[in-house]
């Protein structure tokens, strides 16, 4: 199994040095490119509003709001909003010239609002006249060991809930019901779609209908109509197509881009 960032830190003793906090907000279409110099620091980042697309090393993901990413120190990446969005960063840091993993990594969901919270009362510390560094570090590091116990979660769910991830990715233009999931899982339907929404932070319909989007861009440059896409997704009504569409990435699909959403 590869290394990540947080099980590189779990076996290692560190000091995290050079700690500062910003919180920004983006107009759509801005856009940071770290492609040619990589990150100065490591930074963790709590999105607070909106979305963001991140691309590197050939690969492209985008985070909505409540999602935590991580990019470590000398990361090469390009990241544009997708609409306005705001959030809190926070960089630090380590010390022993301990070089994490680089890439973008963005695995963490804030669902009961307690990553949110700590971020915001670390920013405050370290905006407070008197900064308190013991605070600051331990903080920091509550952060950090939060998400740390999240990825060990996530690869029990991961290795739960494979088999149906993989089938839907295989067959989601079919209409098939939730309860079918599970069975290929051998789970009830209630537990599935708890686990399946705390893995992957949407439902099973919502998973499935985003992997029809993608297709459907891709149909879409190909020149294909928005009502024989709509049909090849498994939409079998073009107006409900366009609403959820709309509803889930803010934007009409006629004026969708495929780098936006891919």
């Amino acid at each position: 199994m590869p290394m990540t960032p947080l099980s590189v830190l779990s076996q290692k003793s560190f000091h995290l040095t050079s700690i500062s906090s910003r919180i920004e907000t983006w107009e759509h279409g801005f856009v940071v490119d770290n492609l040619q110099n990589g990150r100065q620091l490591n930074l963790i980042h709590i999105i607070t509003l909106g979305k963001r697309n991140y691309e590197a090393y050939g690969k492209s993901m985008q985070l909505e709001a409540g999602r935590i990413l991580l990019i470590p120190h000398g990361t090469k990446y390009i990241t544009e909003t997708q609409c306005e969005t705001s959030g809190i960063g926070v960089c630090f840091g380590l010390s022993d010239g301990i070089q994490l993993p680089q890439d973008v990594y963005g695995d963490w969901h804030d669902r009961n609002g307690e990553f949110l919270r700590l971020f915001q009362t670390l920013h405050e510390t370290l905006q407070s006249g008197i900064r308190n560094e013991l605070r600051c570090q331990s903080l920091l590091l509550r952060i950090l060991d939060k998400m740390n116990q999240e990825t060990e979660i996530n690869s029990h769910l991961l290795a739960v809930l494979e088999p149906a991830l993989k089938y839907i990715e295989a067959h989601c233009c079919e209409n098939i019901p939730v309860s079918e999931y599970a069975q290929i899982c051998h789970l009830s339907e209630s537990y599935f779609r708890r686990i399946f929404l705390q893995y992957t932070g949407v439902s099973p319909i919502e998973y499935r209908d985003n992997l029809r989007f993608q297709l459907a861009l891709r149909q879409k440059a190909q020149g294909i109509s928005t009502a024989q896409i709509a049909l090849n997704t498994g939409f079998c009504d073009v107006s409900y197509f366009r609403k959820i569409f709309k509803k889930r990435y803010g934007v009409s699909f006629s004026r969708s881009e495929m780098p936006e959403f891919i």
